[in-house]
């Protein structure tokens, strides 16, 4: 079975990482019966390329698949928007969307901050 790595980045960590096998006709998607599994133990350099690749992309928040093999690691789809449903949650046990729309709130407000500040100088 081929499986894809997912990872969720949010504010510039990684959030969420599931690995996400790939359907006979190719494609790997929960709408398509793709079927997900935590991932824990994905190695560190993983992790940080896919850190890396949405900071120099200048992506806050996203999602990046990967496909691990014999030759090394290789990013193959960056999301500029993440798409959760709420039986994703369930399985995740984690609300990427609810954590996604806490890094806006807090971004929000420090753009706010900072415009009061220059604005009373």
């Amino acid at each position: 079975m081929k499986i894809l790595t997912r990872i969720e980045v949010i504010g510039g960590r990684c959030r969420l990482i599931v690995k996400r096998s790939v359907t006979e006709n190719g494609l790997s998607a929960y709408h398509l019966g793709s079927e997900y599994q935590d991932y824990p133990d994905c190695a560190k350099e993983i992790r940080e390329a896919a850190e890396e690749a949405m900071r120099i992309l200048d992506i806050r928040f996203g999602s990046l698949d990967i496909i691990e093999g014999s030759l090394g690691f290789f990013i193959i789809d960056v999301n500029a928007v993440s798409n959760a449903s709420e039986d994703n949650t369930e399985m995740f046990h984690f609300d990427l969307m609810k954590e996604t729309a806490q890094y806006i709130a807090q971004q929000y407000r420090e753009i706010k901050n900072k415009k009061k500040e220059r604005e009373s100088l």
